[in-house]
């Protein structure tokens, strides 16, 4: 996914609006907070006080761009 999902120009562009962490949850159990699902990789956006704005499912570029963009408005929306 990394090679062909977020290599993609757009992704990187919608990704840039994130801070991007790598958990193993395997070896924190922090990470098991926001894990939806038995599956890495897993991408789960939390805002600034780390709650839970929505789980990203998408595995192609097109799809990925459209679901951190509406992740980031509902982050956006949220804080006001």
């Amino acid at each position: 996914m990394e090679n062909r999902v977020f290599s993609d120009n757009g992704v990187k562009v919608a990704a840039s609006n994130f801070v991007a962490v790598k958990i193993d949850p395997r070896k924190t159990q922090d990470a098991m907070e926001h894990k939806q699902s038995r599956y890495v990789p897993e991408i789960v956006v939390l805002d600034r006080s780390q709650n839970f704005i929505t789980t990203i499912d998408a595995r192609d570029p097109q799809a990925m761009k459209a679901e951190l963009q509406s992740a980031l408005e509902e982050a956006n929306r949220r804080k006001r």
